[in-house]
């Protein structure tokens, strides 16, 4: 039986097309701010965000009569916002004033941590206000794909204004918080740097779904 054709290639054979709603984003360490809290009551609260973009800046260099073009650092969107949805626990407001006082306490007046990155194991609760933030895509069976997107050194710089409407058509409140980050990587595991500008996450071909 004859596949499919685009420019005389056969895509017959290919994997299945991702579905866009099967993305969870999980927050590594930042869940446990609230008391008996794990990654999962952060995970199932978050509805909806964006996935990264990356570029290169462009070096301009002067040759004779020509110019030459040469690609220079690495450059990311540096922010992400993120659709939390509220229950009766007000559990995401806790969370989300939580790291809030952690960043700056308005009722001491000064941060309430001691640098920005915490301990070596990366833990938000010890002394510093960032985490490690990772996007999981899934399959249409719900198994997890191999590769995932971290954002290192994420923080929450924002959460917007929110809209209370008392009606019956209100669909619930809704908190968009803007978290802030350094940069991301694309790998199986979460990424452990080195003196040497190595890591330790390797980019995974996603055993179970091949190109047959």
């Amino acid at each position: 039986m004859p596949g499919m054709y685009i420019e005389g290639r056969g895509i017959r054979n290919f994997a299945d097309v991702q579905r866009n709603y099967q993305y969870e984003i999980t927050f590594v360490n930042a869940g446990k701010l609230i008391d008996g809290w794990s990654e999962d009551d952060v995970t199932l609260r978050a509805r909806s965000f964006s996935l990264p973009s990356r570029g290169n800046e462009v070096i301009e260099s002067n040759f004779g009569a020509m110019k030459q073009y040469f690609p220079g650092k690495p450059t990311f969107s540096p922010t992400t916002d993120i659709t939390f949805e509220e229950t009766e626990s007000q559990g995401v407001a806790r969370f989300l004033h939580t790291w809030q006082q952690k960043i700056f306490n308005l009722y001491d007046g000064h941060a309430n941590f001691s640098r920005k990155r915490g301990n070596a194991g990366g833990n938000i609760i010890s002394d510093g206000i960032c985490d490690l933030v990772k996007i999981t895509a899934y399959r249409a069976d719900d198994t997890p794909e191999d590769n995932k997107y971290f954002f290192v050194n994420a923080w929450l710089q924002n959460v917007n204004e929110v809209n209370i409407d008392y009606s019956q058509a209100s669909d619930g409140v809704k908190f968009v918080a803007t978290i802030q980050y350094d940069f991301w990587v694309y790998g199986e595991n979460e990424p452990v740097f080195n003196s040497a500008g190595g890591n330790s996450s390797n980019i995974g071909v996603n055993s179970g779904v091949a190109e047959k």
